[in-house]
């Protein structure tokens, strides 16, 4: 993965190399499913297997973050973007395959993992900006407007809708 990921160092669209690097893992679990299928059994039932599966999922994560960092370096959010956006292609990832490994390995394994990592794909690829709010539930609408006012990068004359009114 790391290899592939380097390989990709000069790819126009990093997001879409993140994913990439995800659905080889994939397809490693997909040649053999029932291997798989049992791997996932024993490490769910088995404390320190379970402790070691999270160990490389959190290894999988720093791989792409690093990735990503090297890409996102010229941005002012560089780091936030690439630890965010490669914890969501893992996320993504983990999301399909623990569906496809659930229902027993059977069926095409790429189908709920693709689905995700497209997601993903669109959500950080975009070209603008993206904007996560976590809040309570129970929290007024006016509050949360009034929390982005107070973050948000103030708008210029030059972006101010104003200008497209021409």
């Amino acid at each position: 993965m790391v290899d592939y990921l380097n390989q990709g160092s000069v790819d126009p669209d990093s997001i879409a190399r993140a994913c990439g690097a995800a659905r080889l893992v994939l397809r490693m679990y997909a040649a053999n499913p029932d291997f798989s299928v049992r791997r996932y059994a024993l490490t769910r039932s088995v404390p320190a297997l379970k402790n070691h599966e999270i160990s490389v999922v959190w290894q999988y994560e720093r791989a792409l973050a690093s990735y990503l960092e090297r890409r996102f370096a010229t941005l002012p959010d560089g780091g936030a973007r690439a630890c965010t956006a490669a914890a969501a292609v893992v996320a993504a990832h983990n999301y399909g395959l623990r569906a496809w490994l659930r229902s027993g390995g059977t069926g095409d394994a790429t189908v709920v993992v693709d689905s995700a990592l497209d997601l993903v794909h669109r959500t950080w690829s975009s070209g603008a900006e993206s904007v996560v709010v976590v809040a309570r539930a129970d929290a007024p609408m006016w509050r949360l407007v009034q929390q982005l006012e107070e973050v948000w990068p103030r708008r210029t004359p030059h972006t101010d809708d104003t200008q497209n009114q021409s």
